[in-house]
């Protein structure tokens, strides 16, 4: 425009020229002159011929005027557009004084330019205007029948009609246009020095050309200008109409007073070079408020529906514009969502594969520093979110966006059967990539298929997420727990005893202390290592003390848990209904007293054990096992122990039942369950037959054994010692080694605290000793009548016995006599029957002893 308007200028001012010489040589113009090689100054005509005829006549060839006349300030010439009005009313006197005007060859400067008027045509042509019109001049006006006026350097042509009105300066212009790969209706105005102009019904396949050129021509930003064409292209455009006002006074364009409506067909729109671009099949756009809108007509991100979008070019004649683009997401939040807004430097953590999404990412890019300032708002509802490959359903979730800030808000997560939290809110730095929630906990439940390992239910807590790394860690500080998502499931729990009252587990182990790992695949099986694991037994190690800690591995695969202790002290394996338990080098404490209540086990447990002693806390004594083996099934317990070389002893109780039987237990093992050097070898049986530990009837059997060391038989000795009448039943069987038992059984009941000796009979080599009372467990009295019965021929020794307190029994002439067992088990006292009771007390208690049952259990 500044080029054109200079070159307009200077073809006035060579027509006025030649007006005022014609004027000076009107009379000989008449005729007719033929000059050649006129110099005037530093201008020269080659040839000029001029003749007036009512009119002018005017051939000129070769004309050369110097670059002074051309203002060749450019700038000068470009800011003397608005002088183009004044020059316009010169063309009236063309039609009025010039018949004909041929200017052939005239060099202006640089510039070459042909002019020609003939028959009220106006024909110019110059390298960067060609104009090709017919003038129709009136008295205040004239009309122009343009058809052609071509800017060459802007591949502008225009067409139409022009009309001038001298009077009220008024210029009007109503054709068409065509430039580069547009071309429509033109519609201009000037007035009171304001060019209005409308441009309609345009219509380009392309606007490639067109934006270059505009960029070069004008000051518009480059960055606009790759907007305008370049992010965004389409195959064919379709512009309604487009007007402006410029101020020619000043110049001013009024680039405020732009306003224009357009449609394009098949449009993408590239808002990341990174990125595919959005496409759209139909575009409306529309310029208003030096705003350029892009509406988006079913448009598509990679296939997916995200109707309601839009791009806005804010300030789009400012100095600082803005690009505003407004994606509307209604598909998933999936990966391909995911990827667009990863790249700007926002990561989400999850991966949305099913579901309802309302969504909307909204991108506002500073030309200038090409910033981009990032808000966004998701609302999924009734989906499937993928959180490092682990699905969770939620029925609702919001997110909030802004640039590195990711809020999430009243959102629920539920992870199949063992998680639910609704109420979760908190907040994402993706800078750092960590969050932190709080969130009410409905349910949270951790179960092997059968087996119940955790369950909680409402209660608030605090979660911490960490997604830095590949992968993903969420801490739950309330339970002191760590849960880890990535190619395997991991939680780590570093104190127990926040969860041991939800954990059925820990409380089957008693567990309430130390750490635990978990990994699994799918939290139905599951691998555990415990770490200075606190629980609660019975058990006692070898030193004393009870086993209360340990490190543990656990497997639960298929239902069943298998685990082991790293001392080696325990082994287990859990089925639902079957527990079994392997224990070694540890003590199993027992008790039947009637206040102890045990809890019913929920499976049946087998237990067996390995150098393990068997202690009976009602007597506080222990019986050595090498080995043994057992359940519990229910109220039914099976005990089967193994003591010494061949020794055994068994356990059955259940309710309203008790049965024990040991044979060929040795006399070391029962000196080691009395904690008492008793017996010197021998071996023992027992059955026993009742209610249970506090009612029953047993029978002991005794053989080839020697009762020593026992406080009972050393004061028995001292009494024999101590009474001259009782010296001689010191026979051989009473001696240092201590009594001789070839074979002997013992009956006894026990009803409560009360133990009765129904009968005893020990038979030795040269005597026997029988007997029968009771003890008192609670206040250990004692009540016992022993009888001592000497086998040898009388003859030898009758003489020293005093017929008062001996009797002779039998043909056999068995000489006895009876002992009262007194006092309590700690301190017995011993004395002789009374002289009325020996005639029938020793004959009695045998009497018993050989008329008592002798097998009890039948």
């Amino acid at each position: 425009m500044k080029i054109i308007s200079s070159i307009i200028q200077k073809i006035l001012i060579i027509l006025t020229i030649f007006m005022v010489l014609l004027s000076l040589f009107y009379i000989w113009l008449k005729q007719g002159i033929n000059i050649n090689n006129l110099n005037i100054y530093d201008c020269s005509i080659g040839q000029l011929y001029i003749k007036f005829d009512n009119k002018f006549i005017v051939h000129a060839k070769n004309i050369n005027f110097p670059e002074i006349l051309s203002d060749g300030d450019s700038t000068q010439a470009y800011k003397s557009t608005k002088k183009l009005k004044e020059y316009a009313k010169y063309f009236q006197y063309i039609n009025k004084f010039f018949k004909n005007i041929e200017l052939r060859n005239v060099q202006l400067g640089d510039e070459k330019i042909e002019i020609l008027y003939k028959d009220n045509i106006f024909f110019v042509d110059t390298s960067l205007l060609t104009v090709d019109t017919q003038i129709i001049a009136k008295t205040d006006s004239f009309y122009m029948q343009i058809k052609k006026i071509e800017l060459k350097d802007f591949d502008l042509t225009v067409q139409g009609d022009t009309r001038v009105d001298f009077n009220s300066n008024e210029y009007l212009f109503d054709g068409v246009f065509k430039t580069h790969e547009i071309d429509g209706h033109l519609y201009a105005e000037i007035a009171n020095g304001i060019l209005k102009y409308t441009v309609e019904d345009a219509s380009a396949n392309s606007l490639g050309q067109f934006t270059k050129e505009l960029g070069i021509k004008t000051s518009i930003h480059p960055i606009v200008q790759e907007w305008l064409y370049g992010k965004t292209i389409a195959s064919k455009y379709y512009l309604e109409y487009f007007s402006g006002e410029i101020d020619l006074e000043n110049l001013d364009y009024r680039l405020d007073k732009l306003n224009g409506q357009a449609f394009a067909y098949d449009l993408s729109v590239e808002f990341n070079e990174k990125l595919p671009p959005v496409t759209a099949s139909r575009t409306f756009i529309e310029l208003k408020d030096e705003m350029l809108f892009f509406t988006l007509q079913n448009p598509k991100y990679q296939d997916k529906d995200i109707s309601g979008s839009s791009v806005l070019i804010d300030k789009i004649f400012k100095d600082d514009p803005k690009v505003i683009v407004d994606l509307r997401i209604k598909s998933t939040l999936d990966k391909t969502i995911l990827d667009l807004i990863k790249t700007y430097d926002i990561e989400l953590p999850i991966i949305q594969k099913s579901g309802e999404t309302q969504g909307k990412l909204t991108l506002n890019i500073d030309i200038n520093s090409l910033d981009v300032d990032i808000k966004g708002d998701f609302k999924i509802k009734d989906a499937i979110i993928s959180l490092q490959g682990t699905n969770f359903y939620t029925s609702n979730t919001n997110i909030d966006l802004s640039n590195s800030k990711v809020v999430i808000k009243d959102s629920n997560l539920e992870l199949e059967s063992i998680f639910k939290a609704v109420n979760l809110n908190g907040q994402i730095d993706v800078n750092t990539k960590k969050a932190n929630f709080d969130a009410t906990i409905d349910s949270l439940t951790i179960n092997s298929t059968k087996n119940e390992i955790f369950k909680r239910d409402n209660f608030q807590t605090s979660v911490d997420l960490d997604f830095s790394k590949s992968d993903v860690v969420i801490k739950i500080p309330n339970l002191d727990t760590e849960m880890i998502f990535g190619n395997q499931y991991k939680i780590n729990i570093e104190n127990v005893a926040n969860l041991y009252p939800y954990s059925k587990l820990l409380q089957e182990f008693s567990a309430n202390s130390g750490s635990i790992y978990i990994t699994t695949n799918d939290f139905v099986n599951f691998n555990i290592n415990t770490k200075n694991l606190k629980f609660k037994t019975p058990l006692i190690k070898k030193d004393g003390t009870v086993y209360t800690q340990d490190d543990f591995s656990i497997n639960i695969k298929n239902n069943i848990i298998e685990g082991k202790s790293k001392s080696g002290y325990l082994a287990f394996n859990m089925d639902g209904k079957n527990t079994n338990i392997n224990i070694s080098n540890l003590d199993l404490p027992l008790e039947f007293n009637n206040s102890s209540k045990t809890q019913t086990p929920s499976s049946k447990i087998n237990f067996h054990g390995d150098n393990s002693f068997l202690i009976l806390k009602d007597i506080n004594k222990s019986i050595d096992f090498n080995t043994f083996n057992g359940n519990i099934d229910g109220e039914y317990i099976y005990f089967l122990g193994h003591v010494g070389q061949n020794g055994k002893l068994s356990l059955k109780t259940a309710p309203g039942l008790l049965y024990m039987h040991g044979e060929n237990i040795t006399g070391n093992s029962i000196n080691k369950f009395l904690n008492y050097n008793s017996f010197n070898g021998g071996t023992f049986s027992l059955k026993a037959i009742g209610k249970n530990p506090f009612n029953f009837k047993a029978e002991i059997g005794i053989k080839d054994t020697h009762l020593k060391d026992y406080v009972f038989y050393h004061q028995l000795l001292s009494f024999l010692n101590s009474v001259p009448s009782l010296l001689t039943f010191k026979t051989p069987d009473f001696n240092d080694k201590g009594f001789s038992v070839k074979d002997g059984k013992i009956y006894l009941s026990r009803k409560e605290n009360i133990v009765e000796i129904e009968a005893m009979e020990l038979i030795g080599t040269t005597a026997d000793m029988g007997g029968k009372g009771y003890v008192n467990l609670d206040t250990k009295e004692i009540n016992v009548d022993l009888e001592i019965k000497y086998l040898k021929d009388a003859s030898s020794i009758i003489k020293n016995i005093p017929i008062v307190n001996q009797i002779i029994l039998g043909k056999n002439r068995t000489i006895s006599t009876v002992i009262e067992v007194r006092g309590t088990l700690d301190k017995p006292k011993y004395s002789s029957k009374v002289v009325s009771d020996i005639l029938t007390t020793p004959f009695s208690i045998i009497k018993n002893t050989l008329e008592l049952p002798f097998v009890i259990f039948e």
